[in-house]
């Protein structure tokens, strides 16, 4: 792999390209002066160049972003508000499941009531406290006789 710095200062125009023969056969005088030149140029060029460059910010350019951040602002206020509204729903939710229970266990507790009231012993005791007691046998059929009906039929015309 070549030398990276090398062939940067190369590209950059400040020293042309040597072979690894060419810079043998070169005095030692002349290497350390085109070092000493080649160090003092990217000095110049570094000093010219900060290692970061901040964007020149003008009204103009101002101006062109301003619908950017104007979109950004509403996404935020949107995402805001979203998130409150689901965590009220989740709140009313939890609520809303404990109502849900409450409701569930007053059902059973007046079912067991409404079974415990309807059973025929219980009914018995009430009707033996009021003087009424219960039919032992199965309960008789009235019979109408045609007389009887015919009679009816009579006193209506």
């Amino acid at each position: 792999m070549a030398n990276s710095f090398r062939d940067k200062v190369v590209e950059e125009g400040l020293e042309e390209p040597q072979t690894i023969g060419a810079e043998q056969q070169e005095a030692p005088a002349d290497d350390v002066s085109s070092s000493a030149t080649t160090q003092e140029a990217l000095k110049a060029k570094s000093a010219r160049r900060p290692l970061f460059r901040m964007p020149k910010v003008s009204g103009k350019w101002a101006m062109k972003q301003l619908p950017l951040v104007g979109l950004i602002v509403l996404f935020c206020i949107i995402l805001v508000s979203n998130r409150y509204k689901v965590e009220q729903l989740s709140k009313e939710k939890i609520q809303l499941e404990r109502d849900i229970d409450y409701l569930r266990e007053q059902r059973i507790q007046m079912q067991r009531e409404y079974q415990e009231s309807i059973k025929i012993s219980r009914i018995a005791e009430k009707l033996d406290t009021i003087g009424v007691g219960l039919i032992s046998g199965p309960p008789y059929e009235i019979v109408r006789t045609e007389e009887v009906i015919d009679t009816k039929r009579n006193k209506n015309k």
